[in-house]
């Protein structure tokens, strides 16, 4: 099918025009580079991996430099006979700026301990479904993220083969993708009103004298994801209204969400905003510029003062709804709608999620949880 790209338009990013990328008018994810060296024109298609706008566009920005780095270059022919250790060497190269120092450790490391035995000395021409059988049969006992890991060595490898034209399929099937079992991913807290205040009382008390990371918490605690709160801004917040936006930008759903703010997170964010440095709520101590990015190394202290080990930011969600199952007038739309999810089977019934509404009515019963 002819490229129409009438079908792309450009993109900013922090407000500025992105050189040589444009995005597919409707999937946010698909975009396209057009790079223009020595009288001629390159372009090519890329699909960034599911996330916040922001996120694709900026993985889409350094895969665009990339591919204006080697455009028009002539590139070296590959012996089609070349072993998967040494297409390997030449794939790690071609990976290692994208992947990051920790993922590139990790990924070398899973290679080693459970692919390279298998298929490495191979022609990579020859490797079979059969042998990712073997190596799959090999790591059965890890767990579902650690086998998942395989699929992340393997599935871009070949990709990358078949684009070089080593092999013209993979060998990687759909037999050998792993899969969500959604039964086995249920995450119900027991006893989840108990540690709901648990986990309360350890973020009020332990961070009494630090108000900016006593209402991340807090916001965590009310059903936001990490991102969403650490990159909120004044402006998405209503003090008057009692209300506050997640835009789509830093929104997994890819589209702008509007709460209700609990009384809770209404004072704190009045006194906060006291302090005011930034355009962010949680602006990073070192620099007002720009926001925080984790909030990781305060864990351990709400770990000790809860007395609950298996404390993240991301498990408060978890808690959270199990404990609002159940209470009255909360349904399975309301907890799918406070936390910001857009694929429910609810859906199908309803129009939209009115989130606003439904966080209205979570804080009501949160607050009698906490009487």
């Amino acid at each position: 099918m002819a490229l129409n790209t009438n079908d792309y338009e450009f993109v900013k990013l922090n407000g500025s025009p992105v050189q040589s990328l444009k995005r597919h008018k409707k999937d946010k994810s698909k975009f396209l580079f057009t790079i223009n060296k020595n009288k001629k024109r390159y372009r090519e298609i890329y699909t960034a991996p599911k996330d916040t706008l922001a996120a694709m566009i900026k993985m889409a920005k350094f895969e665009c430099e990339k591919f204006r780095n080697q455009a028009g270059m002539v590139r070296e022919e590959i012996n089609p006979n070349i072993s998967v250790n040494d297409y390997w060497e030449r794939f790690k190269e071609y990976k290692k700026s994208s992947w990051g120092k920790s993922n590139e450790r990790n990924m070398k490391s899973f290679y080693k301990n459970h692919i390279k035995d298998i298929i490495g000395s191979k022609k990579i021409k020859n490797v079979t479904s059969a042998d990712i059988d073997d190596i799959m049969n090999k790591i059965k006992h890890l767990s579902r993220r650690s086998r998942k890991v395989a699929v992340e060595v393997l599935q871009p490898f070949f990709t990358r083969a078949i684009r070089e034209r080593l092999i013209t399929t993979s060998p990687l099937l759909e037999d050998h993708m792993i899969k969500r079992i959604a039964a086995e991913e249920k995450k119900v807290v027991l006893d989840a009103t108990t540690k709901y205040k648990l986990i309360h009382n350890a973020i009020n008390e332990e961070f009494k004298d630090d108000i900016k990371v006593r209402t991340a918490f807090l916001f965590g605690l009310s059903g936001r994801r990490l991102t969403e709160v650490l990159t909120l801004e004044w402006s998405d917040i209503d003090l008057k209204s009692k209300s506050y936006q997640i835009r789509a930008d830093n929104s997994k759903v890819n589209s702008t969400m509007t709460f209700a703010l609990n009384q809770e997170l209404t004072q704190v964010l009045t006194e906060l905003k006291k302090q005011r440095d930034s355009i962010y709520i949680f602006s990073s101590n070192r620099n007002s510029k720009i926001h925080m990015t984790k909030l990781s190394m305060h864990y351990a202290t709400i770990r000790e003062a809860s007395q609950l080990p298996e404390f993240t930011f991301h498990w408060m969600r978890n808690v959270l709804v199990s404990a609002l199952a159940g209470k009255e007038g909360i349904d399975v739309t309301d907890l799918s709608a406070l936390l910001g999810h857009n694929d429910t089977g609810t859906l199908k019934k309803y129009l939209s999620l009115q989130r606003e509404e439904s966080s209205k009515k979570a804080a009501n019963a949160i607050e009698k949880i906490l009487l």
